[in-house]
């Protein structure tokens, strides 16, 4: 039976094994960290009145490669739900473990939410299901906020 998320205006499912790791709460930002007992993390917060996500983006990336020497970023294929939203795969070395974080930025109203799905390259690969229910159980929710 799957866990649930609500709140920070969300809902999202995730697995009953993992558990919630943090909360975290700036001027900038609200969210929460989920965390599977391998070290994967699905990490969510919410931006509120940020308009461009774009400008957040690249500030992510920015603080990526500020941490990690030689971060490849790319586009991964099949995630971006529609023109909206922003995604991006970032791998770079840490502890000689190939780490995979993929970022993905959803307008919400006036708001950007900002889920970053990360794990070593092996456990990204048999995660990444998982990591595709949680972002739907999140899309579902917001569409059916919409209507």
């Amino acid at each position: 039976m799957p866990a649930t998320f609500e709140d920070f205006g969300v809902r999202f499912l995730y697995p009953d094994n993992w558990e919630l790791a943090e909360r975290t709460a700036t001027e900038e930002s609200v969210g929460v960290t989920i965390e599977a007992p391998d070290g994967t993390f699905f990490a969510f917060n919410r931006y509120p009145g940020q308009v461009s996500a774009l400008t957040l983006m690249d500030q992510v990336e920015a603080a990526m490669r500020e941490e990690y020497d030689e971060v490849e970023i790319s586009r991964p294929e099949g995630v971006e739900a529609d023109d909206e939203e922003l995604a991006r795969d970032m791998e770079f070395y840490y502890l000689d473990l190939l780490i995979i974080s993929r970022t993905v930025l959803i307008p919400e109203g006036g708001d950007l939410l900002l889920i970053q799905m990360q794990s070593e390259s092996r456990d990204f690969e048999k995660n990444e299901m998982v990591f595709a229910a949680m972002l739907k159980s999140l899309r579902d929710y917001l569409a059916e906020k919409e209507s």
